[in-house]
């Protein structure tokens, strides 16, 4: 509001491709000229001369005063141009000012609008960075939500492959057992055939059945299945013999006689001890002294 009027001086004044102001905005001052003054200056200085000296026999108060008068007059008429000059200086400083002064208010408008133009860039770079904010807040919240979902699947997903690991190491397990008890059977099978062969005193089918026992014990040897058997005279080891099924309990230092059913041991665990049948102890029958007549 302030400015208006300066913009309305500013919208009359001439200007040229640039904006800048012209020469008719600057104009120069005309030269005055002196001459008619100094004219009447003289004229004036003459009168003063003429009631001087035609007024010399009755010179009186009215004859100086019209003399001084008449100086007076031309004193002023002679420094008049130099004073109407100066003014003018004055008038053409003031006007340059204020052109000066009218430019400065023109590139103040030119600031101004650009600092409008910049408040209304920078209001959109403000919403901007806010709706680029919310969308990335969103989008935090949106993965956020597919973390944890994914989490969730994981979760289930790992539970669900443990139970089925859990049900197939159970599974081996019982396949395991059952695979072994076929085995240590078949050994078993094969071991009573070769006591079987040994005691029929055919030293050529003994022979056969031994390399075949040997062959089965071999195998199950390369899966970790060993079988071992007591040898007659050693003495009892609860650790890895029991005795017969229904047999006497065996006492410290018992001697074994016989192998009946051999042990097994399973990748270094003891999986049945050796059958073993022991030697019977003497018994000292003790005779009682008859009374004697």
């Amino acid at each position: 509001m302030l400015l208006r009027p300066f913009r309305l001086v500013q919208s009359t004044l001439p200007r040229n491709d640039d904006g800048l102001m012209t020469e008719a905005q600057n104009p120069s001052i005309p030269d005055l000229p002196r001459w008619p003054f100094w004219l009447a200056d003289a004229a004036l200085l003459a009168v003063a001369f003429w009631v001087a000296y035609h007024g010399r026999p009755h010179f009186g108060p009215v004859h100086a005063a019209a003399c001084v008068l008449a100086v007076a007059a031309g004193a002023f008429l002679s420094v008049s141009p130099y004073l109407i000059h100066y003014k003018s200086l004055q008038t053409q400083e003031k006007h340059e000012a204020l052109l000066t002064a009218l430019g400065r208010l023109d590139r103040l408008t030119e600031i101004q609008n650009s600092i409008q133009s910049a408040s209304s860039n920078w209001q959109l770079a403000q919403e901007s960075s806010k709706q680029i904010i919310q969308s990335c807040r969103e989008i935090s919240d949106k993965m956020s939500v597919e973390a944890k979902a994914f989490g969730q699947f994981l979760q289930s997903t790992q539970d669900q492959e443990r139970a089925q690991l859990r049900l197939e190491i159970e599974k081996l397990k019982r396949s395991e057992g059952d695979w072994l008890q076929v085995c240590v059977r078949t050994l078993d099978h094969v071991y009573a055939l070769h006591a079987a062969a040994r005691r029929s005193q055919q030293p050529e089918l003994a022979t056969q059945i031994g390399n075949f026992r040997a062959a089965c014990q071999d195998a199950a040897r390369r899966i970790g299945l060993v079988m071992f058997e007591a040898q007659p005279g050693e003495n009892f080891d609860a650790r890895g013999h029991q005795p017969v099924e229904g047999g006497p309990e065996p006492a410290p230092g018992s001697i074994i006689l016989e192998t009946m059913g051999p042990g097994y041991t399973f990748q270094g665990q003891l999986l049945r001890r050796a059958v073993v049948t022991l030697t019977p102890t003497p018994t000292s029958d003790s005779s009682e002294p008859g009374p004697t007549a």
